[in-house]
């Protein structure tokens, strides 16, 4: 439930309580946890996002980098896709002179991918972040 609950306060906008969980999310890496199926999700990935929360940059990136190369290996088409959300989602919130574009490029790739998946939400959720990323 972990995983879910991270996920779900970040998308709630609750960063606070979902960085609290960041130590809980190691906790799970080191049982060696990779994938989730009541998420469904990677563990890897449920880090990023609480890592993210949390404001730890280097420590996020290094989730989703092990979450991409995972998603890669296995392969999961979607979480490869929601990887990507979640890392363009980080970078918006970092804001580093050149993480605006990068992110920009990430939910564009994501949007686009949603709407070839058949998922109308997520595909309006990357549009709002993209237009909200313009400003």
């Amino acid at each position: 439930m972990l995983v879910l609950v991270i996920e779900g306060l970040t998308v709630l906008g609750e960063r606070e309580k979902a960085a609290a969980l960041h130590h809980l999310a190691l906790e799970l890496l080191a049982t060696g946890a990779v994938w989730i199926p009541t998420g469904p999700r990677f563990a890897r990935t449920a880090a990023g996002v609480a890592a993210a929360a949390a404001g730890e940059w280097t420590a996020a990136e290094r989730h989703f980098e092990v979450a991409s190369q995972q998603a890669e290996v296995f392969p999961h088409r979607l979480e490869q896709v929601e990887i990507g959300r979640f890392r363009a989602m980080m970078l918006l919130d970092r804001g580093a002179p050149a993480d605006r574009e990068t992110a920009r490029a990430l939910l564009r790739e994501a949007g686009e991918r949603y709407a070839r998946f058949g998922m109308p939400r997520h595909h309006e959720l990357t549009k709002r972040l993209l237009a909200a990323s313009a400003t």
